[in-house]
């Protein structure tokens, strides 16, 4: 299967200490099926990002994906590659994943390596990691619960500032079938983040969030059952 993708980015910030980025990438991947537990996919991506100082980087991303089903309720999936940077060395890229699925639940755990556009703090390319763990859990037949965590890094890596960031969040949640087409939900989540270097905003930033959301599902033409 072969799939060809375009993107186009505006990142704008009401903070005149933030970057604002416009940004445009093109992707192809091509997809296998080796056997019927593997697969396989190859994809590369060209992109380039604009900073409203005038600068800019671009930059190529190859990666080779292998899709293996371990078991009838684990799948696992590892891809490697590289990513050649305007101004920088060549970089690896990592995107490693495990699933579990369970009689009343999923468990995830996650790792990535890839290359960011500074997300506004810096106007220039980043390299970012992250682990990550999630699950999931259906306590009753309407009822089910979520609980993630991640940790992660970035560093820029053109050399035009010395910024480093390192953080943390994690939260839970819980999703009810109210009806058959309306679900609600309630989350909360905390992060933590601490950034050093030239624009950056000294000390940890904090963040806790609640959200309650209801989501309605059905056919236009179809009456409410």
């Amino acid at each position: 299967t072969t799939a060809l993708s375009y993107a186009y980015v505006s990142s704008q910030y009401d903070s005149a200490s933030l970057t604002d980025s416009v940004s445009h990438s093109a992707g192809l991947s091509e997809t296998y099926s080796a056997t019927r537990k593997d697969g396989l996919s190859l994809s590369s991506v060209l992109s380039q990002v604009r900073y409203e100082s005038g600068s800019s980087t671009r930059q190529i991303n190859g990666l080779v994906m292998w899709n293996h089903q371990v078991s009838r309720l684990t799948q696992f999936h590892a891809g490697a590659g590289i990513a050649l940077v305007q101004d920088a060395s060549p970089q690896w890229l990592l995107d490693l994943e495990v699933n579990r699925t369970y009689k009343s639940g999923t468990l995830q755990a996650g790792y990535k390596r890839n290359i960011g556009s500074g997300g506004g703090i810096v106007a220039e390319a980043t390299l970012s990691q992250e682990v990550n763990v999630s699950a999931t859990r259906q306590f009753l037949g309407s009822l089910t619960g979520n609980i993630y965590g991640r940790y992660g890094s970035s560093s820029g890596i053109q050399g035009t500032s010395d910024f480093h960031l390192r953080g943390w969040s994690g939260g839970t949640g819980l999703t009810y079938e109210i009806l058959s087409w309306l679900k609600g939900s309630l989350s909360y989540s905390h992060s933590e983040q601490r950034s050093t270097g030239a624009g950056t905003i000294p000390g940890t930033i904090r963040s806790n969030r609640v959200i309650a959301t209801l989501t309605s599902v059905f056919t236009p033409w179809e009456p409410f059952r």
